[in-house]
């Protein structure tokens, strides 16, 4: 169709148009991309009277593995509910927008597992940073309050108790969300869409209004002809 003629049937299909342009419109607000953001710490099993910058040799590591998984199996309810493909995978590549994880790592292959580190690998993502540290430092107190009711429960004496540690102390909320250029991008390419879609709906509906004016211009004259 001729520019000319387009520009003509959306003045006067102009509504079809402005119908289709509020639906996009609608639509992009409803479905515009969230904020998420995401933060990892590895929770260390430590030796008694052990802090969290000291080196633990390997023999150590695997002392304390059993520990870590005892705590992993209570902290979970003795189900992890998902594994990860990788040990540092995040879970917001798994399709997670608003959880938490806490598992053993898993060192070792698809075709063999390995745990070889003692530490529970806690990771969370959430809408807001906020929410994230809270989810977080939530998860955490309840991680040290299980280390120590299952040793108090054992009989174990304070001096003798294995202690648990955040690396890094300090963690650190990344926002892993899409970038403001990439949502123009996908904006302006639904726009794009939209005005297209728009041009049609009123091009269509001229159409559908010029057929039915036309049967009934056929009709008058019809009935005109049976009068006569």
């Amino acid at each position: 169709m001729p520019v000319g003629e387009l520009l003509t049937v959306l003045r006067r299909r102009w509504y079809a148009a402005f119908a289709v342009l509020i639906v996009g419109v609608g639509m992009v607000v409803v479905f515009q991309p969230k904020p998420l953001y995401w933060t990892q710490v590895d929770m260390a099993v430590l030796p008694p009277g052990a802090r969290v910058s000291d080196l633990m040799s390997d023999t150590d590591q695997d002392k304390f593995v059993n520990f870590a998984a005892i705590l992993e199996r209570e902290f979970n309810d003795g189900q992890v509910e998902f594994r990860l493909a990788a040990a540092d995978a995040p879970i917001y590549g798994a399709g997670i927008r608003q959880g938490a994880s806490v598992e053993l790592p898993n060192l070792g292959t698809q075709w063999q597992s390995s745990f070889s580190r003692a530490v529970l690998s806690v990771q969370v993502v959430d809408r807001s940073p906020e929410r994230v540290k809270d989810v977080l430092d939530g998860i955490l107190s309840r991680i040290e309050v299980l280390a120590r009711n299952t040793q108090v429960a054992q009989g174990v004496a304070e001096e003798n108790m294995i202690t648990v540690g955040p690396v890094p102390h300090e963690p650190v909320v990344i926002d892993v969300g899409p970038s403001g250029a990439s949502f123009a991008r996908a904006a302006l390419a639904f726009g794009t869409v939209g005005v297209v879609l728009a041009c049609v709906a009123a091009v269509e509906v001229d159409r559908i209004l010029a057929r039915r004016r036309t049967r009934e211009r056929v009709r008058e004259v019809q009935d005109l002809e049976l009068a006569d």
